[in-house]
């Protein structure tokens, strides 16, 4: 996945090339096991902070949030285009920066989904398309969970636009048709394991029964 070929085998492990590294997150959103991570926001700082979201929003008496992810560069100026001179964002909608969106992996969409928020968008720069060539397949992976645990889906998606009024009548115009309950559940481990335990506390949510849930290759 490394757009800039940092990557190298290296005997029994590999080795990372600093030089070429511009820090896109692919290869930490794509490691199932945690053995390669990001390191700012670490993963475990982001869940945090995301519980947090949820947590502060339900104080606060709001009931179906949804989470924009958005990184702290060119995703600040477009929200901040959208606010002065469009609609803005909607006001279900909360807004987390990262460093790059491409970090995301699986088990932080899922994570997001079990704390209580309705829906992950993933605000994406199309003049950069090869820092986030593998967030597809993490989404597929959170869909399909979603889904085999008997969600209806349709949860998680990527709003790839420079268009600050683009990004408002996207936010406004799509939300999820049904209601994901919250789970009873605390993001701690690595990432297999924050996965299992959120996809643990949805089913409990969901009433699922299902031994094995299909997953895409």
């Amino acid at each position: 996945l490394c757009p800039a070929s940092a990557i190298a085998p290296d005997g029994d492990a590999v080795t990372v090339d600093p030089a070429l590294c511009g820090g896109c997150g692919l290869c930490a959103g794509a490691c199932p096991t945690s053995a390669i991570t990001y390191a700012y926001p670490d993963v475990q700082s982001l869940h945090q902070r995301i519980m947090t979201l949820a947590a502060a929003y339900r104080d606060a008496g709001g009931k179906a949030p949804r989470l924009l992810i958005h990184d702290d560069k060119t995703g600040i100026q477009l929200i901040e285009a959208a606010a002065r001179y469009g609609r803005g964002l909607p006001a279900d909608t909360i807004p987390i920066a990262v460093n790059e969106v491409g970090q995301i992996g699986h088990d932080i969409a899922l994570g997001a989904l079990a704390q209580g928020f309705q829906e992950v968008v993933l605000l994406t720069d199309p003049r950069r398309p090869d820092d986030y060539a593998g967030l597809e397949l993490q989404l597929g992976v959170t869909e399909a969970i979603l889904t085999g645990l008997g969600d209806a889906g349709g949860r998680v998606r990527v709003l790839d636009t420079q268009d600050p009024d683009a990004l408002s009548e996207s936010l406004f115009g799509s939300r999820p048709a049904t209601t994901l309950p919250a789970a009873v559940f605390v993001p701690l481990g690595r990432k297999k394991a924050v996965t299992r335990l959120a996809a643990k506390g949805l089913a409990a949510a969901l009433g699922a029964s299902v031994e094995a849930v299909p997953l895409p290759e």
